[in-house]
């Protein structure tokens, strides 16, 4: 990993998250910096990119984590609750066996909470959202793996004061089938991300990526903001179509796509005739480009970049986006 880093952002210990001018644009909100905890020796900063916020890290470990996964914590902090009270009967030898294990565990998922719970991140179209594809899901997974400790002796220590064997292995039974439950409706139905509405989406991704291939020819040129990775490599794509680099590379773009015979396309979600009016009049007519509507793919829609005639003196733009030529 350090090498990785080392190549791809010129030092071992930098990491994506501490370069400067990132090419993917994420809609990132932190807490004001002048109510963290910063720090301004380079090592620091970059153990703790982001700082420390205290406010970010307690909301984000309640709604991303103690919340989301109510039946877990509440499980692990029984388990834990039941652990305390029976650690003076352990053996010596028995506590550090469990400290071994227990203190590593416990540093780690501190500075996961710390690191992650500070960058108040939204990877979903909905600020809101709190789903199973949430990045905290995933930074946090080790917290959750150490948790299990607690969840399992919570089970054990609750039934073995049971009359009999039988009757405990019902309760462990009825215990392990209700978490599989919830972790399976969360993981199959969970809302936006569960694998139901993934495959739905995926269905749809297909469709899409079926009739973009029919409209177009193999060395065409698709810009796009989200669907390279259903168009690569079937089609030549670049990414994003926001970008001043994008804009002012189009002339160019154009020109080479026409040297090879090929045509240069945008995929994207369809534009209302107002956004579409600014991008033409912003953009386009000053290079003598337009955008021309193709065909309109479920919420998204196929559109041509081509060159205008340039004995057509160009006036402006419609606001229904359609270009306006003098005679």
């Amino acid at each position: 990993m350090l090498l990785t880093n080392n190549g791809v952002y010129g030092h071992p210990f930098l990491t994506g998250y501490t370069i400067s001018g990132d090419p993917i644009p994420v809609t990132v909100d932190v807490t004001d910096p002048d109510e963290a905890i910063g720090f301004s020796q380079p090592f620091l900063s970059r153990v703790f990119p982001f700082g420390i916020h205290e406010k970010n890290i307690l909301n984000n470990l309640l709604n991303f984590h103690l919340l989301f996964f109510a039946l877990w914590t509440a499980f692990a902090l029984f388990g834990f609750v039941l652990f305390c009270i029976d650690w003076r009967t352990f053996s010596t030898h028995k506590q550090r066996r469990f400290l071994r294990c227990l203190w590593p565990a416990f540093l780690i998922s501190l500075y996961l909470l710390v690191v992650y719970g500070s960058w108040n991140i939204h990877d979903n179209p909905d600020p809101s959202a709190i789903t199973i594809g949430t990045s905290y899901i995933r930074y946090w997974l080790p917290i959750s793996v150490a948790m299990t400790v607690f969840v399992a002796y919570a089970i054990v220590r609750g039934v073995q004061h049971r009359s009999s064997q039988t009757v405990q292995q019902v309760i462990m039974g009825i215990w392990l089938v209700a978490f599989a439950y919830t972790g399976g409706t969360l993981t199959t139905f969970g809302q936006d991300e569960g694998l139901a509405f993934v495959y739905q989406n995926v269905q749809s991704f297909a469709s899409q990526r079926e009739r973009v291939l029919n409209l177009t020819r193999e060395q065409d040129v698709i810009i796009v903001d989200r669907s390279d990775k259903f168009l690569f490599p079937s089609r030549h794509v670049l990414y994003p179509l926001r970008s001043k680099t994008t804009y002012a590379a189009l002339p160019q773009l154009v020109s080479a796509t026409e040297e090879q015979g090929a045509s240069l396309y945008y995929f994207g979600i369809t534009l209302p005739q107002e956004d579409l009016a600014f991008l033409q009049s912003e953009h386009l007519l000053k290079h003598h480009l337009r955008f021309t509507p193709i065909e309109e793919i479920d919420q998204l829609t196929l559109y041509k970049i081509e060159r205008v005639e340039n004995d057509l003196p160009i006036e402006g733009v419609t606001k229904t986006g359609e270009m306006i030529f003098s005679e």
